[in-house]
């Protein structure tokens, strides 16, 4: 397959994703898959755009294992980062993403959609009782009380 050909079947299969459409995008990641060579330099990428699909239709198991395995591969691209990033939050694995924010920062400084998504994911206040676990009953209760204080009044 030709490179431009890749490339547009590619952009096609984000468009599709970020519409949320992806299904769609799974088609065109499978079509693009068969042409590619393992070690390639767009293979990580791919590979990670299709485990964040996978993810998306569903398959969380098999597609944040596709995400691992492409950010594993990967040393200098920060979009494969923020794949799994976005593919371990839409699992609930909030630790893994900012594991994966943290390598993609270091693939690629100032990548725009890393820093968006770490902003977005917000930052844990500290405990009540920065003394106690953060899982005591006590900081927990006292968090919540906490939180209900500060949260704005709703009408």
């Amino acid at each position: 397959m030709v490179s431009r050909e890749r490339q547009a079947l590619l952009e096609e299969a984000v468009v599709h994703l970020e519409e949320g459409r992806p299904g769609e995008a799974l088609v065109a990641l499978r079509q693009l898959q068969a042409g590619l060579a393992k070690g390639g330099t767009d293979y990580n990428r791919v590979r990670s755009y299709y485990g964040y699909t996978l993810v998306c239709l569903g398959e969380q198991t098999e597609g944040l294992a596709v995400c691992r395995d492409a950010a594993d591969s990967e040393l200098n691209d920060p979009v494969v980062f923020y794949n799994l990033a976005r593919a371990a939050l839409h699992c609930g694995q909030r630790r893994l993403a900012l594991h994966a924010i943290g390598l993609g920062r270091v693939a690629g400084p100032g990548f725009a959609e890393l820093e968006r998504l770490r902003r977005r994911m917000g930052v844990r206040r500290q405990p009540v009782l920065r003394f106690l676990s953060r899982d005591n009953p006590l900081n927990i209760i006292l968090g919540r009380m906490r939180h209900r204080r500060l949260a704005p009044a709703r009408m």
